[in-house]
């Protein structure tokens, strides 16, 4: 299937826009063929650029899977902006690693980012924004120290939020970091 950006209205058709698929056209949120059945007449009225943008799920085989959020989505559009939920200190088989101890946990979660990411064509230099939640009492430096360790020392650091939180998903859970990437 081919992903048009930018595509004119006559050359955007049903038959580009597949089951459970979405895609956003003037501010408008599609999804299927029915949907894109029922614009057709409306864009054949109109000869002007439009904006196609196209948002995917991925959950990277190896992270654990979880059928209540998805690890990555993707938006493309001129750009491609990558969402990577919160990731915890669990291995793929969803065991939690480095209980008790932020550091270690610090650098599972840095590698199951760094999968994340991975999936979706992106890695740690393309972020522009990590938000950190640490639980309350965790020593931030230890957090910061694993993290740089595990991803190194960015050319152009990101954003970065941290908040101190009473708590994660899990009780054994001390630090949970999400990103927000763009590749051009």
């Amino acid at each position: 299937m081919r992903t048009r950006l930018g595509a004119s209205t006559d050359e955007l058709t049903a038959g580009e826009l597949a089951d459970g698929e979405h895609r956003v056209i003037s501010g408008s949120v599609l999804s299927g063929r029915k949907a894109m059945g029922e614009i057709d007449g409306f864009l054949g009225r109109y000869h002007h650029q439009i904006s196609v943008i196209r948002v995917n799920y991925l959950n990277p085989e190896r992270l654990h899977k979880n059928p209540a959020f998805s690890h990555v989505v993707t938006i493309e559009s001129p750009h491609r902006t990558i969402y990577v939920g919160g990731q915890n200190a669990v291995d793929d088989a969803g065991a939690i690693i480095g209980n008790g101890d932020v550091a270690a946990q610090t650098k599972q979660v840095c590698r199951n980012l760094q999968v994340a990411l991975a999936a979706a064509g992106a890695g740690a230099e393309h972020v522009v924004k990590w938000t950190v939640c640490l639980v309350q009492g965790q020593p931030i430096h230890a957090a910061f120290a694993a993290a740089q360790e595990a991803l190194g020392t960015l050319p152009n650091p990101p954003t970065l939020s941290v908040l101190q939180v009473a708590g994660l998903a899990h009780p054994d859970f001390l630090v949970e970091i999400d990103a927000i990437a763009v590749l051009p």
